[in-house]
């Protein structure tokens, strides 16, 4: 990161003529409407493109505009000035840079970026920034798996094949929550760079998975993810808010509430068959993760 000084304002749109390029913006008609309706005026696009190879591009904005933009990168490099501060972009790397401030984007000279992006409108966009930990200071985001984000611009081009017609909107504005959505289970929570510690994580809680009706202890786990307790624990916190045993006994409740909809299968023994050697304290965890005693669950889903 580096400061960067934005001199000028050139109103160009997102990209000059790029071979291959995908470009489309709603019409402004067509904005006042989703902004009108209940269930589109929280999250909305207001144009989206996807620019492969794209040399040349070159966006700069002294005078900013009432939208956030999103850009992911899936090959080459660039960079991005929010600010007076420089960000590198790069694969597997995405930008959501807020409404209402300066800012400048260019693809790399000698590696041009492809990028794929969205202008975003609504009530709740904020809040998915929140989400999604994007800041001013902090707006890049780093992705584990980027590549599988692709297909939500393919759905976005697909539900406007269908027009401007309320329920076409309504899919257009479920699609890009479902989009950020799946940008918040992408993104790196435990570095920049650490995705194979993220990688030893999600393997311990397929282990979790796999002993779902044993017992394991904190050391196990640890030693399953090669980690010290304490490193284990709180890179484990940092991606999943939980403590791993909090996290293991969860999906023990999950299990227990599949078990609990076969009606000849008594209490007691479903906590045994989950590990649970006191049917008291198995009550006791279920109705923390589930809000209601096991037996209470039992009367609400049969």
């Amino acid at each position: 990161m580096q400061k960067y000084h934005i001199a000028k304002d050139i109103n160009a749109p997102d990209g000059a003529e790029f071979p291959n390029k995908r470009h489309i913006a709603l019409p402004p008609k067509i904005l006042e409407t989703a902004r009108s309706m209940p269930l589109t005026r929280n999250i909305f696009l207001t144009r989206t493109g996807h620019f492969p190879n794209a040399a040349g591009h070159f966006v700069e904005r002294k005078t900013p505009i009432n939208e956030w933009i999103l850009i992911y990168c899936t090959d080459g490099k660039g960079w991005c000035a929010i600010n007076d501060e420089k960000y590198d972009i790069y694969a597997d790397i995405a930008v959501l840079i807020p409404a209402g401030v300066p800012h400048a984007y260019a693809a790399d000279k000698r590696s041009p970026w492809t990028i794929y992006w969205v202008h975003l409108i609504g009530d709740h966009v904020q809040e998915y920034a929140k989400a999604l930990n994007a800041t001013i200071k902090q707006p890049v985001l780093h992705l584990k798996h980027g590549g599988q984000l692709i297909h939500h611009f393919d759905e976005f081009y697909s539900v406007l094949n269908y027009g401007y017609t309320p329920p076409a909107l309504l899919a257009l504005s479920t699609s890009l929550a479902h989009f950020l959505g799946e940008l918040n289970l992408q993104r790196s929570r435990t570095g920049q760079h650490d995705f194979a510690i993220e990688d030893t994580l999600h393997e311990t809680i397929e282990f979790m998975h796999l002993n779902i009706y044993n017992t394991l202890s904190l050391k196990q786990l640890a030693q399953y993810a090669r980690m010290s307790v304490s490193h284990y624990t709180n890179n484990f916190r940092k991606l999943t808010g939980m403590t791993p045993i909090s996290f293991f006994i969860d999906l023990k409740m999950r299990k227990a509430s599949e078990l609990l909809h076969e009606p000849n299968r008594k209490i007691k023994d479903i906590a045994a068959i989950i590990g649970f050697e006191d049917p008291y304290y198995f009550s006791r965890c279920f109705k923390k993760a589930m809000g209601c005693s096991p037996a209470s669950y039992r009367k609400l889903h049969l």
